[in-house]
């Protein structure tokens, strides 16, 4: 049980949770708890699936470091837009087997982690070395993180970012703060994990696994972080009704490779207040005990 407590502290769009897990013997499965999506806001159910891999990568931390060796098998597939009467689905198995207690400083930021929606200080840079550790986590898997801290491609991301109104009424309102509030408060580096298709759903879990451990990374370094995915759901709303893809163009402009898909966009800096804990939901309400 001590792994599902690490796993259901991940990091999740707007909260949702949408995690179960079934305990079989030395098994445990991960499933889309897709009753709680969040709507028209992630249609291809993308958001769900990213934080579903952020638990997944939780857990697998959490398993070394209680002593034991993982073997994960993620289910094959494409994101499709939500169904009317959407069921839990499998999406992972993590198998486990008798290792070497392994503890490690991402470990330790589980319970500190936080998403932290305060303003950043845009003048304070990050520490030396740090994003080059960000970059290593993409290490041996099929994700790659792309990382800006030049002002112009801060505007870049800003102009997209707000755009997002959109999707909630197609009246493109833009934000109190306009883009000079944005850029004031997003810090001096945003990010974008990109993979080779953002619609396929074992590299969906696998940028969110990248995520959570650039979440706990920069939580060692003391440096607060957030998603802000407003750019990419514009491409997924531009996808279901079947628009020019012009945040995809622009995104794709931005990242300067066309054959890599940005799928999460996020911002790390030093933040003006600590951030709260989000409630979790009670490991009773996620877990079913299975026995062979």
């Amino acid at each position: 049980m001590p792994l599902v407590k690490a796993a259901i502290l991940a990091s999740n769009a707007h909260n949702s949770q949408p995690w179960l897990f079934r305990i079989l013997g030395s098994c445990v499965e991960l499933y889309a708890d897709r009753a709680r999506n969040i709507g028209l806001v992630d249609p291809y159910l993308r958001e769900m699936h990213l934080s579903l891999g952020c638990a997944l990568e939780n857990l697998v931390i959490a398993a070394a470091r209680f002593g034991h060796d993982s073997a994960v098998d993620v289910a094959d597939g494409v994101l499709h837009l939500l169904e009317e009467e959407p069921k839990p689905t499998r999406v992972a198995a993590v198998r486990l087997r008798s290792g070497q207690c392994t503890s490690s400083p991402l470990y330790d930021a589980i319970p500190n982690r936080r998403t932290n929606r305060t303003p950043y200080d845009g003048e304070r840079p990050l520490p030396s070395g740090f994003a080059d550790a960000l970059l290593a986590l993409t290490a041996g898997v099929a994700v790659k993180t792309f990382l800006f801290t030049g002002v112009q491609e801060r505007e870049r991301i800003a102009e997209l970012t707000l755009a997002r109104p959109v999707i909630y009424g197609d009246r493109g309102e833009e934000p109190r703060g306009g883009k000079d509030g944005f850029l004031a408060s997003s810090g001096p580096m945003f990010g974008v994990i990109a993979v080779r298709d953002r619609y396929d759903l074992a590299q969906t879990l696998c940028a969110g696994r990248v995520w959570q451990r650039a979440s706990l990374l920069a939580t060692a370094w003391g440096i607060a972080s957030r998603p802000d995915n407003g750019a990419v759901a514009l491409i997924d709303y531009e996808r279901r009704l079947q628009r020019e893809p012009k945040a995809e163009s622009s995104l794709a402009e931005l990242i300067g490779d066309s054959t890599w898909q940005p799928t999460l966009i996020f911002f790390m800096g030093y933040a003006a207040a600590a951030a709260t804990f989000s409630p979790r939901r009670p490991i009773a309400d996620v877990v079913s005990l299975t026995r062979h």
